[in-house]
């Protein structure tokens, strides 16, 4: 009777920690934007070229767009690196950029949520521009260490 019991335990347990790969999200039906779970998070990395693109779960917050920040090391600011794009299976941010060629250095990369103003404002920025910590509300952040694989953009 035990070991009936402790089984029943190890199938809850499971049941509550197990959380779905991306490819497994894909591959199933499409699902309406309404319901994807709004909590974005990154999916996890290991070390990274210096243009790559970054993908995670979850879907648009209430503020309509999200987007990813670059904060390099040492450094008090930060800048615009991507706007997500969200589909039924989470969120990618294509196309982004950390440092320069020769930076080995870790990079912490912030998802904020903002509205549809501050997201076309920072569309419009040059490159790499400095930028002030952003007053919104700040939704996942990640520590990606650049390492020497070949850039994927």
């Amino acid at each position: 009777m035990l070991g009936a019991v402790a089984v029943v335990c190890a199938a809850a347990l499971l049941a509550v920690v197990w959380v779905p790969s991306r490819a497994a999200l894909s591959a199933r039906a499409p699902r309406h934007f309404a319901d994807v779970p709004t909590q974005v998070s990154f999916d996890p990395v290991a070390k990274v070229p210096r243009c790559a693109d970054y993908s995670g779960t979850g879907g648009v917050p209430a503020e309509g767009h999200a987007v990813l920040f670059v904060q390099p090391p040492e450094d008090s600011t930060m800048y615009y690196g991507a706007e997500l794009s969200f589909d039924s299976a989470g969120w990618i941010a294509d196309d982004v950029v950390l440092g320069e060629v020769d930076d080995r250095r870790h990079f912490t990369l912030y998802i904020h949520a903002v509205s549809a103003e501050p997201a076309a404002r920072l569309r419009s920025l040059p490159p790499r521009h400095p930028i002030a910590k952003m007053p919104t509300r700040m939704l996942d952040s990640l520590i990606a260490i650049r390492g020497d694989r070949p850039d994927t953009c």
